[in-house]
């Protein structure tokens, strides 16, 4: 682990340089394709800037949201240290939760400027693969979404697992990384091939969701949220594989309705 970079003299932690880096990727990705699609400059510089705020947002709240039952079961330990568990509460993020908040800000801003929703979902869509690939290297780095214990991988020194000394882990999080490359680049050749506007966000849902799921099982951190033997983020991504199920199918249908119009 390598939680952070020596830089002109200066300890930069290493999870913002990555996070950093994968903000840049994003703009890139979308400022490169944005001549593709129906969405002006403008337009598209307001939509990142406000979908990285509603990002960051929804990551913290549903972090909150994931620890307040264990803080709840230790109200003790709050009221001996009440700074102590405000400190906790705030010291993650949830990646769904910066999806949905993205989306939620992104969507607002869509219908108020009254922007083509399917074409301005497809333009981000294969960014956020390629954010979280980078990103997702920085929690490598900085120790935090640890995998569980196993008999090869990484011997964590620097992680954030309080038996991390010496034991082996799971690099789910490299894992991850590679599944979102992989993702952002079956997305950019998807939008070449098939250019239909709404399939390639709606893409994103149906391949992302199932990794995600799967890797879940993988994870060492245990306060992710727990309901019914799955987490949080298993649940989210059930709900949005079958969003992205109806948006695929759905654009679909409308593809072969319009085909047997201009056919009749």
């Amino acid at each position: 682990m390598q939680p952070y970079f020596h830089l002109f003299g200066l300890e930069v932690p290493a999870y913002g340089v990555m996070m950093v880096l994968g903000g840049l990727a994003a703009v890139l990705l979308v400022l490169t394709r944005r001549k593709q699609y129906p969405v002006g400059r403008v337009d598209a510089v307001n939509l990142l800037a406000l979908c990285t705020v509603g990002a960051l947002a929804g990551a913290k709240a549903l972090y909150v949201l994931t620890v307040l039952p264990d803080i709840f079961s230790h109200w003790d330990r709050v009221l001996a240290n009440p700074m102590g568990a405000v400190s906790y509460a705030l010291g993650g993020l949830v990646f769904y939760g910066g999806v949905l908040g993205a989306l939620g800000v992104g969507a607002w801003y869509i219908r108020k400027y009254r922007l083509d929703f399917p074409a301005s979902a497809d333009l981000f869509a294969p960014a956020i693969p390629a954010a979280q690939a980078i990103g997702r290297v920085g929690c490598f780095l900085g120790g935090c979404c640890y995998g569980v214990e196993a008999a090869w991988g990484f011997t964590a020194h620097a992680s954030l697992a309080p038996d991390a000394n010496g034991v082996p882990r799971v690099p789910v999080q490299l894992i991850e990384s590679v599944c979102d490359l992989l993702i952002c680049l079956a997305l950019l050749w998807y939008e070449r091939r098939h250019p239909k506007r709404g399939r390639v966000f709606a893409m994103y849902l149906l391949l992302y969701a199932p990794v995600r799921f799967v890797l879940e099982f993988f994870r060492g951190d245990a306060l992710r949220g727990i309901a019914m033997g799955v987490s949080t983020s298993q649940w989210i991504s059930v709900l949005l594989f079958g969003v992205g199920l109806v948006m695929f199918q759905g654009r679909r249908q409308r593809t072969a309705d319009s085909g047997q119009r201009t056919g009749g």
